[in-house]
């Protein structure tokens, strides 16, 4: 996806982190927000949404924290609903 002539844009981001998310696979998700930085590229809230959900599920509040965390300071405001 990355080498290919089309550019992937935040949603196709947004669909790969929700997808490896659902398997289990958090840490790659994540790795996915830092490719997005590299490629200039903002991630959105819902970006970050899908990551907090995944780790509330897996009872991991620490690192649910830490992205809502990571979401602010990246100037991502959260849904006020």
């Amino acid at each position: 996806m990355l080498d290919s002539e089309i550019p992937p844009n935040v949603w196709t981001f947004n669909v790969l982190v929700s997808a490896l998310s659902k398997l289990g696979m958090l840490k790659e998700a994540e790795e996915l927000i830092e490719i997005m930085e590299e490629r200039d590229m903002v991630s959105d809230v819902v970006t970050h949404r899908i990551l907090i959900t995944r780790y509330c599920l897996r009872g991991w509040m620490e690192e649910a924290r830490r992205i809502f965390n990571a979401m602010v300071d990246r100037a991502v405001h959260p849904d006020t609903h």
